[in-house]
């Protein structure tokens, strides 16, 4: 027996006002057995409240029923066949509740309706199977953050001929019991598309595309996609004694592994909350040794400045290392965002007991490496105390003298495409789980209005400002030695400032 699946878009029709149309993407799946089909679904992820749905008429077309030369696409005729509630014990509600009530929009749920009850899996049937070109695949629950594609219809009402079986690349960023969290871009009619990975050549499902999270001030978004594992349990509920879903399909997913696979890098990144009376903010940090953490300034500024303030770093779910006047802040390196926490012997002992271990770090790094960064940003949920990591390359890496007296350079600058968010800074980029810099920002920039003299600005996660491993390092062996002295280069000032070092010269014309 095997499983073999393709992609389908699915327009819901309102047949009180045709003109009113939603649509999702979705999978035709059919279990076959010597060219027996033995089950067949065609399902998505439903958004649509009860009342809406049920003045809806679906439809369904797949890359099969688009002829590309006549241009022209043919939908089928579909009818519901069972909508089944994603319910509290499936645990997703309350892990989306989190966002939805912390400053997150869920899309395109919040178009349709505000409950999150309204979501289900959807299964919809046709008179003549619409998946005749299919492949086969396999269900999968990863524990690795590991490059995806998610196969999808977008743009089905406008061009459904140009975006049919659209793929589009990305990375797990996050893992959970019941989904993941991935930040490749959301596209409208996304929702329900299938998430696949591959392991020695064999086509895996990881789930299906559930909402996508993205927050109202602008710093970011991710998207949810559901496990096969809750997926298979919902549908399970409504077959409760087919063995063909019950045993093969659900007791593969049930995995008796960790929830995250076991990474140095993730265990060397910690959370740092920061609270003033009724304002909290996060960021990150990095375990630099058994007696230090390194972060950014500006994450503990409030405490520096307040001391009304309180520093909570994050272990685990139940252990907090609670900063005090036994702990040392050394803030001499203000103008590189840079400062250093040596913990008190009781904060030690916390450290070790929950396990986090120093980051190793690595000075062979260049432009073009694959790297990742490893922080808590975006959102911070102390449910689920776990780092999002995002991969990409080494775009720049500027060399200056660190200090006036230096007589060499030293890479003082790194920019990456891996992904940062608000909550990220203070966390490190890693490459083969070893430390290369400090996550210090993102970019933000202006973005003119048309027709209008004003602007507004745009955050650009994927370029990500690092302060290099080696400026940690140095800036950390004055810290430590107070009889050294730091004059640092004006030129790496201005560098991290954004001013340029520069002349410019313009050549003859010819």
């Amino acid at each position: 027996m095997k499983w073999i699946a393709s992609a389908i878009s699915i327009r819901f029709v309102d047949r009180t006002s045709p003109s009113d149309a939603h649509a999702n993407s979705g999978v035709h799946l059919a279990l076959v057995d010597a060219g027996q089909t033995l089950l067949q679904y065609n399902l998505t992820v439903n958004v649509l409240p009860h009342r809406l749905l049920s003045r809806c008429d679906p439809y369904i077309t797949t890359t099969d029923l688009i002829d590309h030369k006549a241009k022209e696409v043919t939908w089928v005729d579909a009818r519901v066949d069972f909508n089944l509630p994603i319910t509290e014990e499936d645990g997703v509600e309350e892990f989306l509740s989190y966002f939805k009530n912390n400053g997150f929009s869920l899309l395109p749920l919040g178009q349709v309706s505000s409950s999150l009850k309204d979501f289900g899996i959807l299964n919809l049937t046709t008179q003549e199977s619409v998946g005749s070109a299919s492949n086969t695949i396999t269900f999968a629950d990863t524990r690795q953050y590991e490059p995806i594609d998610i196969v999808s219809f977008p743009f089905s009402f406008s061009n459904p001929l140009l975006f049919s079986n659209y793929r589009a690349s990305g990375n797990i960023n996050f893992i959970s019991n019941f989904g993941y969290l991935t930040d490749v871009k959301y596209i409208d009619n996304m929702v329900g598309a299938m998430v696949l990975t591959k392991h020695d050549g064999v086509a895996e499902s990881l789930g299906l595309v559930m909402t996508n999270l993205r927050k109202f001030n602008g710093d970011g978004d991710l998207m949810f996609i559901l496990s096969w594992k809750v997926i298979w349990a919902i549908v399970a509920r409504h077959h409760p004694n087919n063995h063909l879903i019950t045993k093969p399909v659900i007791n593969k997913l049930v995995s008796t592994s960790p929830m995250v696979s076991a990474s140095p890098a993730r265990d060397s990144v910690l959370p740092v909350l920061v609270s003033l009376a009724y304002k909290q903010s996060w960021g990150s940090c990095v375990v630099l040794n058994s007696e230090y953490l390194v972060t950014n300034f500006h994450v503990i500024k409030p405490f520096v400045q307040n001391k009304a303030a309180t520093i909570l770093v994050h272990l685990d779910a139940s252990m907090v290392m609670d900063l005090g006047e036994e702990d040392e802040i050394n803030t001499t390196f203000k103008d590189l965002d840079l400062c250093f926490i040596r913990l008190s012997l009781t904060n030690q002992f916390k450290l070790r007991s929950a396990g986090k271990v120093p980051a190793t770090y690595t000075r062979a790094y260049d432009v073009g490496d694959m790297v990742k960064t490893t922080g808590y940003g975006l959102f911070f949920n102390p449910k689920y105390l776990q780092p999002i990591e995002s991969y990409g390359r080494i775009m720049v890496k500027q060399h200056l003298k660190l200090q006036d007296t230096d007589s060499h350079t030293t890479p003082v600058l790194v920019v990456t495409s891996a992904s940062c968010w608000n909550g990220s800074s203070g966390g490190g980029l890693f490459k083969d789980e070893k430390l290369v810099g400090l996550i210090c920002s993102n970019a933000q920039i202006k973005v003119h209005n048309p027709n209008t003299n004003d602007f507004h600005t745009e955050k650009l996660p994927k370029l990500c400002f690092i302060l290099p491993v080696e400026v940690v390092l140095a800036c950390f062996a004055v810290a430590t030695q107070s009889y050294r002295e730091f004059g640092l280069n004006l030129e790496v000032k201005n560098a991290w400032n954004l001013v340029d070092n520069h002349r410019t010269r313009f050549a003859a014309k010819l």
